[in-house]
């Protein structure tokens, strides 16, 4: 199956797209790329950090929501 790709941008812009089949990328996987000079595990690595930081933020919020609606129910219940 060929990926699809999606672009949605004004009309006013251009825009450049470049194949880079030279680069290895696992199957099933697209990388954006802005400067092709800085090495692909650099972008790969910023990508893995950016998701785990995600997730701590989602977890963080998940606790303080979960915090919030058991003390709720304890002043419910009096």
């Amino acid at each position: 199956m060929k990926p699809k790709i999606i672009i949605v941008t004004s009309y006013q812009d251009q825009i450049d797209v470049e194949i880079c089949p030279d680069r290895f990328c696992p199957k099933g996987y697209i990388y954006f790329m802005t400067d092709r000079s800085k090495p692909l595990i650099n972008y790969i690595k910023d990508l893995y950090s950016t998701e785990k930081e995600l997730n701590e933020w989602i977890r963080a919020y998940q606790n303080a929501i979960n915090g919030l609606n058991y003390w709720k129910q304890k002043s419910l219940q009096r």
